[in-house]
């Protein structure tokens, strides 16, 4: 199958009292490397935040004094912009651009919502499924054939892998949680395939639709 990639460009915390405190990716490998405690993980729990996450940023000395985040990303065709957050959480700004640093006027802001709505490009996460190709695509809940419209969030846990996620035993395609572990599968399905759970029918849905035949069958006996 084919999909867009997005680039990731560069990590920032802004505030109007501080300097920015910015981080840069250039195309291919990148390697941060450092000590313990030096905020290495914290930098992937910074990029998941400004996917999506849900809550508020934790709160390490370093990070004092800044009140938002911003995460600057590329599209497959070199176009780059960026999405600012509060580091408090809820909802995002979206500017047209690279503003890693510097203030960009926030009238020129676009605001898209922190939770996924499927069709509505005013939220993020389907904001940035239209990007990759991947809007408006239904995943399996459960083995009743129920669907759920695919959310970003549904991905990000394949793209960023956490280092608990690396050293516990179960696949790190699995989020761990039983009820969730036919998405999980259905989620990776589509991501490898293309191939979404749209043309699927739950079982609910079929056998109300039997009862409503068999009905209408013996009305007309």
């Amino acid at each position: 199958m084919t999909w867009n990639p997005l680039q990731l460009r560069g990590l920032s915390f802004n505030s109007p009292h501080k300097d920015p405190a910015s981080l840069e990716f250039q195309t291919g490998l990148n390697v941060i490397c450092g000590a313990s405690d030096t905020g290495k993980s914290f930098i992937v729990e910074a990029i998941d935040f400004l996917l999506g996450a849900k809550g508020s940023l934790r709160d390490i000395p370093e990070r004092v004094g800044y009140d938002r985040g911003r995460l600057v990303l590329e599209t497959v065709n070199s176009e780059t912009f960026t999405l600012e957050r509060s580091t408090s959480g809820g909802g995002f700004r979206r500017f047209e651009g690279n503003w890693l640093t510097g203030e960009p006027d926030i009238e020129s802001g676009t605001i898209l919502n922190q939770k996924h709505e499927h069709g509505n490009l005013n939220t993020l996460s389907t904001y940035l499924l239209s990007l990759i190709g991947l809007a408006e695509k239904y995943v399996q809940k459960n083995q009743q054939g129920t669907t759920n419209s695919l959310s970003f969030r549904n991905l990000v846990r394949l793209i960023l892998v956490k280092e608990s996620d690396i050293t516990k035993e179960l696949s790190p395609l699995l989020s761990g949680q039983n009820t969730e572990k036919t998405k999980d599968y259905s989620v990776f399905k589509l991501v490898l395939t293309g191939v979404d759970d749209s043309a699927l029918v739950a079982q609910a849905e079929m056998q109300a639709e039997l009862i409503d035949i068999r009905k209408n069958n013996n009305a007309k006996c």
